[in-house]
């Protein structure tokens, strides 16, 4: 598999994996989020190879170290593509803090557009599509998911863009213009995982927060119960 320029990633189907190439201790289960997946592999080995479940059907690709995410969130409607970038930073399962605009070399933000614009013509997107990224430490962008929806880590777009991810989805399904993705406010957004949501009150003394909360009844560890956005409007 090779995202467009980029180092290519080896992708095995799991029963014609050559030999040693799934070898190493099962260290982790992985899914939505990593979970359900299970990693075979020696973590301080960048050459190892990850198999994704246990039957011949299913598949390993080479693991590489990645330093952290990006989220570029394209829309399409009527051949307009339009792009938000976006670095996510993560904790194991689900996404913790999201920052935006990416703090990232303009370099880097061209080539992860570049990568999420292929996606989206190739899947003749008519919609919202966040592509999910690594930017490994050498500094390669390696697609880790789609998903063909408004996104967790652009929710930001409701209080910090001019269009929000969840508008634009609108426009693009009902064949209006797609909207300015322009953003008025850098953003830093946060989510309420589990009992933090207890502590909705404590973010409201920032008088430049914002705070959605998704009216779930029940507090499970890690479940994502609302978000809270901190805005840097732009002077």
């Amino acid at each position: 598999m090779t995202n467009p320029g980029q180092t290519p990633v080896q992708v095995y189907r799991a029963a014609d994996a050559p030999p040693g190439a799934l070898a190493g201790e099962a260290v982790a289960v992985l899914g939505y989020g990593h979970l359900g997946r299970t990693a075979a592999l020696n973590l301080r080995d960048s050459g190892a190879k990850v198999r994704i479940g246990n039957r011949d059907d299913e598949y390993a690709e080479q693991a590489r170290s990645e330093g952290f995410e990006v989220v570029p969130i394209a829309a399409a409607a009527t051949g307009d593509v339009v792009y938000v970038l976006l670095p996510d930073e993560v904790i194991p399962t689900v996404f913790d803090t999201t920052i935006a605009p990416a703090r990232i070399p303009a370099e880097t933000a061209m080539r992860a557009e570049a990568i999420a614009r292929h996606v989206a013509e190739k899947l003749d997107l008519v919609g919202v599509l966040a592509v999910e990224m690594f930017v490994t430490q050498a500094g390669d962008l390696l697609v880790n998911e789609i998903a063909p929806r408004p996104h967790n880590s652009g929710h930001w777009t409701i209080d910090a863009c001019i269009t929000s991810q969840f508008e634009q989805l609108v426009r693009a399904v009902c064949g209006l213009p797609l909207g300015s993705v322009e953003h008025h406010s850098d953003a830093v957004m946060k989510n309420l995982l589990g009992n933090d949501v207890e502590k909705w009150r404590e973010a409201l003394h920032d008088p430049l927060v914002k705070l959605h909360l998704y009216g779930k009844t029940e507090i499970q560890p890690g479940r994502k119960m609302g978000h809270v956005t901190r805005l840097i409007p732009h002077r």
